[in-house]
């Protein structure tokens, strides 16, 4: 009960925009019955794996975007491949709930993102209103392996994330700061 951060890494999403996986039985399961229990704990940061996409989702309670809970963002033009929602980097106070974060993959097998209208569409089988609108940091895939560094200290999480160009060259992905 004292301790700052906690934080959890599994394989299965419970959020994501993939093509492939938001609605399946799995996903649900994990949404109706994994994700209140990580609110009851206050898990502050999810690592999620298996699908294979860029993705910052929250913070979320209660399958919610906590209000106010980012700030410090860029701008940037949407693109409906690499970053469909136009958004990078970012501070995302966890105070109040959990950032739920994929970082792509390193090998060959990548996952296209839904865009916006396509995830609209299936919010009934999601059970889950807005759930674009969970969708606070970058989204997206480049079809380039990434990497992410992750730094624990007493007062912030920084997630720096790398993508690998096809000559291996890491330039600057995304960087992402958690707070509470």
């Amino acid at each position: 009960p004292d301790v700052k951060w906690r934080i959890v890494y599994y394989h299965k999403t419970i959020y994501t925009g993939s093509t492939s996986h938001q609605d399946d039985s799995d996903s649900k399961v994990a949404r109706d019955r994994i994700a209140p229990l990580f609110d009851s704990l206050k898990i502050d940061l999810a690592l999620q794996g298996h699908d294979h996409i860029y993705e910052v989702i929250g913070p979320v309670k209660n399958k919610t975007l906590v209000p106010g809970s980012v700030s410090n963002q860029l701008q940037v033009p949407v693109d409906a491949g690499e970053n469909v929602t136009g958004k990078l980097n970012g501070v995302f106070d966890v105070s109040k709930g959990t950032l739920y974060f994929l970082n792509n993959s390193s090998g060959r097998k990548k996952y296209e993102p839904l865009n916006k209208f396509r995830i609209d569409t299936v919010e009934n089988k999601l059970g889950i209103k807005n759930y674009f609108g969970l969708f606070t940091g970058r989204f997206g895939q480049t079809g380039r392996p990434t990497y992410s560094n992750i730094k624990v200290t007493r007062d912030t999480i920084t997630i720096a994330t790398y993508e690998i160009s096809n000559e291996g060259t890491a330039s600057l992905f995304d960087k992402i700061k958690l707070v509470k």
